[in-house]
């Protein structure tokens, strides 16, 4: 970014490229399909991923689908930390599975609101891409509730309260 001074944006570069390294080796520890991290240079800015899926879940959209991005997202969450950006671009589909790629936005917390924020850009982000998104939401924050916890849920109802959100 031209306007950054250089070496601040050399340092966020490296701080931003080893956190979303750990922060997709962490999310794989806890069951979540990941690529798997091959190469990590912090001094370029570069990481090497696994190849996974043929193709996003905005080309290959299903309930099931969209149910296991929920359950992907309690499991991030009961382990304390945000995708960040959540979106079905965001997903990779091979087969029967359904990976989480792209947790350079992602971030450690214990703040509901940060996890509810996860599902209200996901939902959001789906609403715009999907032909029936209603459905496919319903079943993502069932999935969810299954399988996290249901204060996340309570809390993105309040935050579709909130005036920019509407």
């Amino acid at each position: 970014k031209a306007y950054r001074h250089p070496d601040l944006d050399a340092r966020l570069r490296r701080e931003r490229t080893r956190s979303e390294a750990r922060l997709t080796g962490d999310a794989r520890s806890v069951g979540v399909p990941t690529p798997v991290v091959r190469d990590v240079d912090p001094e370029a800015g570069r990481l090497e991923f696994e190849f996974v899926g043929r193709a996003d879940l905005t080309e290959a959209v299903s309930a099931p689908r969209v149910r296991s991005v929920g359950r992907h997202l309690a499991r991030c969450h009961d382990a304390g930390f945000v995708h960040g950006d959540p979106t079905p671009r965001n997903v990779r589909v091979g087969g029967d599975r359904v990976y989480l790629i792209d947790f350079g936005l992602g971030y450690y917390t214990d703040h509901v609101e940060d996890y509810a924020m996860d599902l209200h850009v996901f939902e959001g982000a789906l609403a715009g891409t999907a032909t029936e998104p209603v459905g496919l939401i319903d079943a993502f924050e069932n999935a969810y509730c299954e399988a996290g916890d249901g204060r996340v849920l309570d809390r993105l109802r309040e935050i579709e309260t909130r005036g920019r959100y509407q």
